[in-house]
């Protein structure tokens, strides 16, 4: 990389790569909140009552991202719904990279990890999405129960609605409602 290239890092870029590196503070943005809620939801001392693993804080960061995602795609126009949701979901799986790298997964097996996590989240996103779309609140709580809460609880756990409740609070979110529009080109 040139010194230039680096005190102007749009030079040399196509569009799309200048495009999505314009998205990407507003994506950071909207994960580090997600990031922010998913830590005080899984303490140990939290409303869940379960033990703080990758795996949990996986889950409800997808969980959450379905949501913010489900709540663009109903906002914008599907050509922008397609650039939002995939720099946001790229910038959750850096999130996830790093996460796993500052848990100790050394570069070797970090590549296998996260090929197996890639196929988890879109299922699981996919879910939630269908779920949100079509208002099937059975659907989406079932998912709760199966994907977030490892099966071990039934829909009269005040932890389902309580996790059911919380994807209002993402979709009031401003960095969800105030999308960056006015970055994406006309159509």
């Amino acid at each position: 990389m040139s010194f230039l290239q680096k005190i102007v890092p749009f030079l040399g870029k196509s569009d799309q790569e200048r495009l999505e590196a314009s998205l990407k503070p507003w994506a950071t943005a909207l994960y580090n909140n997600i990031a922010e809620r998913v830590v005080l939801l899984s303490q140990p001392q939290g409303p869940l009552k379960m033990e703080p693993t990758f795996d949990l804080n996986f889950e409800l960061a997808v969980f959450w991202l379905s949501a913010a995602q489900a709540k663009i795609k109903a906002t914008c126009t599907q050509a922008q719904a397609i650039q939002l949701n995939q720099v946001l979901w790229n910038v959750t799986f850096e999130g996830f990279d790093y996460s796993l790298r500052d848990r100790g997964v050394l570069d070797v097996r970090l590549g296998a990890r996260m090929h197996k996590l890639l196929p988890h989240a879109q299922g699981r996103r996919n879910a939630y999405v269908t779920a949100i779309e079509n208002h099937d609140d059975d659907a989406m709580k079932a998912a709760i129960i199966r994907n977030i809460l490892d099966g071990k609880a039934d829909l009269n756990d005040s932890r389902v609605e309580l996790l059911f409740q919380s994807l209002d609070d993402i979709a009031k979110l401003d960095l969800v409602v105030k999308l960056p529009i006015e970055l994406l080109p006309a159509e």
